[in-house]
């Protein structure tokens, strides 16, 4: 119920009329827009796109994204512009957070903790 009406003036029918429009604000999740299609990949012939997201406008081909820098306009991209930073992007060799522990599981670092040997105890007669 908006701010603006009284919660206890509110019929059936405009509880109805509430309810049936869609969610604002924190729940509710925006779609990138779309600001310009460059064009295909030459590799795969996949769209590259610049799109608008939360945090500002990024290039997307297929799954990769790639941030575009400030001082660049984003509608100016070029196709070569955008491969250039997807390229970039790839040769950074930056690693997710988890890489270091998926290496030492693919490479068998076992870590060897030694535990307090068990005692047995002995029941009374």
């Amino acid at each position: 119920i908006p701010k603006t009406e009284d919660f206890f003036s509110v019929d059936l029918k405009r509880a109805l009329e509430l309810l049936a429009q869609p969610k604002k604000g924190r729940g509710a999740r925006a779609a990138a827009q779309v600001l310009k299609d460059i064009g295909k990949h030459p590799e795969d012939k996949q769209p590259v796109r610049v799109l608008n997201g939360k945090y500002g406008p990024y290039v997307q081909w297929g799954k990769k994204n790639v941030s575009v820098p400030e001082g660049v306009k984003p509608e100016a991209l070029t196709l070569e512009e955008a491969i250039a930073l997807l390229e970039s992007k790839a040769s950074s060799g930056k690693k997710k957070a988890f890489s270091k522990a998926k290496e030492r599981a693919n490479l068998g670092d076992v870590r060897i903790v030694k535990s307090k040997p068990k005692t047995k105890l002995k029941k009374a007669k």
